[in-house]
C-alpha cells in the first residue's frame, strides 16, 4: 500500500501504552468532552426512546425521528493471528451519523479511522496502515410496521466513496443494499434479521451479507443480544462470526454500549472488543 511505512520495532503489544493505545484514548476524551458540551436539553422530550444501530452488526428498521439527528460511534480493537504474523487493528472512532428527515426516511453517512498494526513474529519488524477508512452516504426507508406473521421491515442503500487516506479505499464507488425485519418473539424479547448484497468497488461481482440477532430486554432500556453475521464474496475468503453484548439507554437520548465477538470462520480477526455511544439530539 502507499501509505505503509516499515519499521524495526519490539515484538506485536509491546506499545500497548503509547502510538495506537494513545491515539485511542485521545478520541475517548474528546468523545465524552463534546457529549458533555451538547448536554441533555438538545432533544425534544416528546421524541420516542432511542433507537440505536449499535452495538451489533445487525441493522434495525427503526429510522432516526424526523427533524433529528443521531451519532452513532465507537471504538473496537480486534487482534488477527496467523502463523508468522500478529495484527492489532483499531478502528476509532467508528461512526454513523443518521439524519431524520422524514417519519419514514433518513440520510446516512459513516467513516472511521482504521490503525492496523501487522508485526512479523519472528524478527518483531512492523507494517502500518493508518488513516480515514469507509466513508460512505446513503439512506434507510421505512417499508412497514410489525402486523400478525408480518415483521417490522426497513431498506437501506448505501454507497462507499473511493475517497479518504490512499491505499484505504476501493477503486471505484461500491453500493450495498440490506433488507432489515425485526419481530417480536414474546414480552421483552425479539429476533432481528438482516440480508443484503453489496460490491467491492474492484470489481462487478457482488458479494451477499447477512445477519440474525436475538435480543433480549430484562429491564426497561437494557438490552442484551447474541448474533450470527457473515459475509460471502466469490472474491475473497469468507468471513462468518458471533458476537454478543449489552446496551444500556442511560437517558432517552443517549445511549451506552459494549460488544464482543470472535470468528467461525477460517479467515477474519481472531476476536473483537468494543465499545461506544449513541446520542441523538434534534433541530
Amino acid at each position: 500500500m502507499h501509505n505503509e511505512t516499515y519499521t524495526s520495532r519490539m515484538r506485536f503489544g509491546v506499545r500497548r501504552f503509547g502510538g495506537p493505545w494513545l491515539h485511542m484514548r485521545v478520541s475517548v476524551l474528546v468523545l465524552i468532552a463534546w457529549l458533555g458540551a451538547v448536554g441533555p436539553d438538545a432533544a425534544h422530550a416528546q421524541d420516542p426512546p432511542l433507537v440505536s444501530d449499535r452495538p451489533g452488526q445487525t441493522m434495525l428498521p427503526a429510522l432516526a425521528p424526523a427533524h433529528t439527528a443521531q451519532v452513532e460511534t465507537g471504538i473496537v480493537a480486534a487482534r488477527q493471528a496467523t502463523s508468522t504474523t500478529s495484527t492489532l487493528i483499531l478502528r476509532y472512532p467508528t461512526t454513523v451519523l443518521r439524519v431524520g428527515l422524514l417519519p419514514t426516511f433518513e440520510l446516512r453517512v459513516t467513516g472511521e479511522f482504521l490503525d492496523q498494526t501487522a508485526t512479523v513474529d519472528s524478527s518483531g519488524s512492523e507494517t502500518t496502515r493508518r488513516g480515514v477508512h469507509g466513508i460512505a452516504v446513503g439512506c434507510k426507508s421505512f417499508i412497514a410496521k410489525e402486523r400478525g406473521p408480518r415483521p417490522e421491515m426497513a431498506i437501506a442503500f448505501m454507497l462507499a466513496l473511493p475517497i479518504g487516506t490512499q491505499g484505504l479505499y476501493a477503486k471505484y464507488p461500491a453500493p450495498s443494499v440490506t433488507f432489515a425485519m425485526k419481530k417480536g418473539v414474546a414480552p421483552g424479547a425479539w429476533i432481528c434479521y438482516n440480508v443484503g448484497g453489496s460490491w467491492n468497488g474492484n470489481n462487478a461481482i457482488p458479494g451477499i451479507s447477512y445477519s440474525a440477532h436475538l435480543n433480549v430486554s430484562p429491564e426497561p432500556g437494557l438490552n442484551a443480544f447474541a448474533e450470527i453475521y457473515g459475509n460471502v464474496d466469490p472474491t475473497s475468503h469468507p468471513l462468518h462470526g458471533i458476537d454478543a453484548g449489552l446496551s444500556l439507554l442511560t437517558t432517552q437520548t443517549l445511549q451506552a454500549d459494549l460488544t464482543a465477538g470472535i470468528r467461525i470462520s477460517p479467515f477474519g480477526p481472531d476476536y473483537f472488543l468494543g465499545t461506544g455511544l449513541t446520542w441523538r439530539f434534534a433541530e
